[in-house]
């Protein structure tokens, strides 16, 4: 099990994964900040900014419905103040 704890800054892995058509995706945050999570294929093409706004320290779950996307590998960056974090996740369709 996870410790969604707002005592650390971090992006957790999707759940479920692989997955069709959506997913979770869950992070926290230590501080007040603006926090950006994009979605980017393999090649690192971006494909869809999901997240851009202020959040509170605390955990959070955003869903990702990959509808539209075709099967594949992609990965998802969350950037937030001075750190950057990159995860990858996997659509079957």
């Amino acid at each position: 099990m996870l410790d969604f704890s707002p005592g650390k800054f971090q992006l957790y892995q999707n759940y479920p994964n692989p997955f069709n058509p959506a997913t979770n995706i869950n992070f926290s945050v230590t501080s007040m900040a603006s926090v950006a999570i994009s979605i980017y294929n393999i090649r690192g093409e971006f494909i869809e900014q999901l997240v851009n706004n202020m959040y509170e320290p605390g955990c959070y779950s955003v869903n990702l419905n990959a509808e539209e996307y075709a099967s594949g590998i992609y990965l998802y960056r969350l950037k937030a103040e001075n750190s950057v974090y990159t995860k990858k996740f996997m659509i079957i369709k």
